[in-house]
């Protein structure tokens, strides 16, 4: 069968995998590949991406000496059933993928360049994960999957960070929208919660804070950045400043909000504490700390970002958030 999320036809009737679709396996539509086409031709870190996803060398560093695959046999038993939603870039992306190559006992999905904004579904047993790329927040998800006929989440686990971090002129602030995310991350936050409840109201909803940032870690141009990033944060800040410009945004804060955007742990550390500052006005939210988990982990992280090493330690602090497990 393998694990491109297909049921198995021994175990599951086809009304139960209603929602589950070719296009949900590859790319949904054509303007959807034209769109992603178009941006790796012009996207310098092409073989960056084909390396950062999951594989199945990184899930066996992964499970070194954690007995994960015991606990999981254990919780997701026959007796009750779960359906959860990853919902986030690729920090998320690659929990999910080491998620479903558990509970299935199939090898970690091989993820390329043209999988990057396709909607993944795996089930095994009683569960199912489900999981949508958003790099930024985005209240219509939960919404526009019950309505293209997803499954009703118990679970909705969601990130948002890296991608609203810049490290101008590489990576633009304008890169998905990422600067106007930024200055309304608290507005975005709310407002995406209040999607995702009034989609489920009956599911969990727990938040991923922002993976620490291994700023040693980074080659190329983003090197070169930090370090003038380093030695003179105004000079640095001057192409951010320019873009904000080219955008309207004239006002004496520019180099300011330039700093602390840049894409470093100090700034990925101020996104958490924007966090946590406004779930802590709610109830029933959890976070998983991300960033305790990869602080001073550079062992695990080739690029400064991912640390796919560690993606079943995440899950595991999601699961105690559940109160599915204890630590």
């Amino acid at each position: 069968m393998g694990i491109r999320w297909q049921p198995d036809a021994k175990t599951a009737g086809a009304a139960e995998f209603s929602w589950m679709t070719p296009q949900d396996v590859r790319l949904e539509t054509n303007l959807l590949q034209s769109r992603v086409q178009h941006r790796w031709a012009q996207d310098p870190y092409q073989e960056f991406y084909e390396r950062e996803p999951l594989n199945d060398n990184q899930l066996i560093d992964a499970e070194n000496g954690k007995m994960f695959r015991p606990m999981m046999a254990k919780l997701f038993h026959q007796g009750w059933s779960s359906v959860i939603y990853f919902i986030g870039d690729s920090t998320m992306r690659n929990q999910f993928l080491a998620f479903c190559s558990v509970l299935t006992g199939e090898a970690v999905t091989k993820v390329d360049p043209y999988d990057y904004y396709t909607t993944f579904v795996c089930k095994a047993g009683g569960h199912s994960a489900v999981f949508e790329w958003a790099s930024i927040f985005n209240y219509t998800v939960v919404d526009g999957l019950l309505r293209r006929g997803y499954p009703t989440p118990t679970v909705v686990y969601v990130n948002n960070g890296l991608w609203i971090l810049h490290m101008e002129p590489s990576w633009s602030w304008t890169t998905v929208d990422g600067y106007r995310a930024w200055e309304n991350y608290e507005a975005d936050l709310q407002q995406t919660l209040q999607g995702y409840r009034q989609a489920a109201p009956q599911a969990s909803i727990v938040f991923m804070n922002t993976h620490s940032v291994c700023e040693e870690a980074y080659g190329g141009d983003y090197k070169r950045i930090l370090a003038l990033y380093r030695s003179n944060r105004s000079v640095a800040a001057e192409p951010c400043v320019k873009r904000l410009s080219s955008m309207g945004y004239f006002h004496d804060d520019a180099e300011e909000k330039c700093v602390k955007g840049f894409r470093v742990d100090a700034n990925a550390q101020l996104l958490n504490v924007r966090l946590q500052n406004t779930l802590g006005k709610l109830q029933n939210v959890k976070v998983v700390d991300a960033h305790g988990i990869t602080r001073q982990r550079c062992d695990c992280s080739p690029d400064g970002i991912h640390y796919n090493a560690l993606v079943l330690e995440e899950l595991k602090h999601l699961f105690v958030q559940l109160h599915w497990t204890s630590m």
